[in-house]
């Protein structure tokens, strides 16, 4: 494509919604994605570490060792995630920072301004409630555990379609049609109708220069080294979309410090991982067994039984064998590996144990950076905080147990006894109504560099104590609506 109007770098829910939206209004759109599209039957039904680097980036702290991963998958996200999509609360707009004294999200931003678009996303993706005759038994367990301790839990709100066999690997790929409802399936479908959309696979962009009234956007091929790698292909074009996730996006303006001159400096600052914690209930021996390997990877419920006084939800997962043994899963006062543990974990894995991700909005306390080869690098501020966040949210996670006759296992052996990587890294380029407290306005566009845009999840201003997805791909379309309305095209 000769001289596109708009140029946007990643394919997830920043970068496909705001592609569809904007080539279904005349834009001439070209869409760079650092991996590649993977055709259902290409995915495979596997953990193995070497599978998951073809589709997934990681990225590990220095400070904590935790793992934080993003996809790398024409789609992004949707096609690799596990597929709740809840809205987030309205509570959670007015969220202030500790450190700054002032609210989180920009004046403009609130749970009513989203709520059009959280309706459009849904739409898109075939987001519904679940039936209670689709909850997996892990789930059913789950929900019992809750129930039994005196909490409440519920169906959540999915992309699942009606062919899902509950093969446990949602977040490896799914290989089956209408089971998992990606953006792949309508969005982008629609936008190449329009023959508006370009597609570039398989580059990652090195740089973005502003050269005049246009963006040069010089791109390498995936693989290559970003320090010193010859530049494949340059692209312009008046307004640039950034959309390639908190690992993608940060490190990429860093990287583009010359060529943009007046980036904030809270660039890298204010990031979080959601407040994310991991850990396993073990349910009581009264209940039926389940089967852990039988579910999708997301049980389709969730409980909000302590959001209206923490702000935190929870939701169960499956146990995919590989994983459960790779994690540090114990009691206290026992170790996560000998010949007992491997036992205690051969009898129970399957059928009594539950792995648990739970949320919490708390102040944002990651700064990303970039190593000496340009790739994103995280470091948590307080090791102190991060340690009583994983205490607070433990003791949590012992009250349901407690009340139903469960117990609850530690996954790490730090001073925090829960793990805290994952998938849900927010900021680093955050909104703000303010230069000084974040790197793009109320409406994405970064400041001092008119035409340039962050619609990802680098542009969340805080944690939001729930899965992020739903949010970021209605933030992204109220992103496009903008650019739209100032005619880039």
């Amino acid at each position: 494509m000769e001289n596109p109007d708009i140029i946007i770098v990643g394919s997830g829910y920043g970068g496909m919604l705001p592609a569809w939206r904007l080539t279904k209004a005349g834009a001439k759109v070209l869409l760079i994605e650092r991996g590649r599209h993977w055709r259902r039957h290409e995915f495979q039904q596997s953990w193995n570490p070497l599978y998951l680097k073809q589709v997934y980036d990681f990225a590990i702290s220095t400070s904590t060792q935790y793992t934080y991963r993003a996809s790398r998958v024409l789609g992004g996200g949707s096609v690799m995630n596990s597929m709740m999509h809840q809205r987030t609360p309205s509570a959670a707009f007015e969220f202030e920072d500790p450190d700054t004294n002032a609210p989180a999200w920009p004046a403009n931003v609130s749970r009513e301004s989203l709520d059009p678009y959280y309706d459009e996303t849904e739409r898109l993706l075939g987001v519904r409630q679940l039936e209670w005759d689709e909850i997996p038994m892990i789930g059913g367990n789950f929900a019992r555990m809750f129930c039994d301790a005196g909490f409440s839990a519920d169906r959540g709100r999915m992309n699942l379609g009606r062919a899902c066999v509950h093969c446990g690997f949602c977040e490896a790929g799914c290989q089956f049609a209408d089971a998992k409802i990606t953006l792949l399936e309508r969005a982008y479908l629609e936008a190449l109708t329009t023959r508006n959309l370009l597609v570039a696979e398989n580059l990652t962009v090195k740089r973005i220069q502003a050269k005049g009234d246009l963006y040069e956007v010089d791109c390498v091929l995936t693989g290559r080294p970003l320090k010193g790698a010859e530049v494949s292909k340059t692209f312009t074009a008046p307004t640039v979309i950034l959309a390639a996730g908190p690992l993608g996006t940060v490190p990429l303006l860093m990287r583009s410090k010359f060529g943009l001159s007046r980036l904030s400096s809270a660039l890298g600052q204010w990031a979080s991982n959601n407040g994310d914690v991991n850990f396993v209930f073990m349910t009581p021996e009264r209940y039926a067994d389940h089967h852990g390997y039988k579910s999708t990877n997301n049980t389709g419920i969730i409980s909000y039984a302590f959001w209206k006084e923490h702000r935190v939800t929870m939701h169960p997962g499956c146990s995919p064998v590989p994983i459960m043994a790779g994690i540090d899963a114990h009691f206290e006062g026992q170790l996560p590996w000998g010949l007992a543990h491997k036992h205690f974990v051969k009898e129970k894995v399957l059928h009594r144990l539950i792995p648990v991700n739970a949320m919490r909005q708390i102040p944002s306390d990651i700064d990303m950076g970039i190593d000496h080869d340009g790739a994103a690098q995280i470091r948590i501020r307080s090791e102190k905080n991060t340690a009583e966040h994983g205490r607070f949210m433990f003791e949590l996670a012992r009250k349901v147990a407690n009340g139903c006759g469960g117990r609850v296992m530690r996954t790490t052996m730090g001073k925090s006894p829960l793990d805290q990587g994952g998938n849900h890294l927010l900021g680093g380029a955050r909104m703000s109504d303010s230069p000084e407290t974040g790197v793009v306005d109320g409406y994405g566009e970064v400041y001092g560099h008119s035409g340039l845009f962050v619609s990802d999840a680098a542009s969340i201003p805080s944690a939001l104590g729930i899965n992020p997805a739903l949010t970021i791909g209605a933030n992204a379309l109220r992103i496009a609506d903008k650019i739209d309305a100032r005619g880039a095209r």
